[in-house]
């Protein structure tokens, strides 16, 4: 027998067709973790001269 065609999406997606269940948005939260993430980045490079390879290690 034959499946009938499924057009819904299986797994996760970015999209959430539920508005019910999404997370509540952070803008100050996020602005604050990029300037964090900013800084110590600034600070590693212009202090430390690391470099994108030397952090990894």
């Amino acid at each position: 027998m034959a499946r009938p065609a499924d057009s819904r999406v299986h797994g996760s997606s970015a999209i959430a067709e539920d508005t019910g269940h999404r997370h509540p948005v952070h803008p100050v939260g996020d602005a604050l973790r990029a300037v964090r993430v900013f800084v110590a980045t600034t600070f590693r490079v212009v202090v430390l001269g690391q470099d994108g390879a030397a952090a990894r290690d």
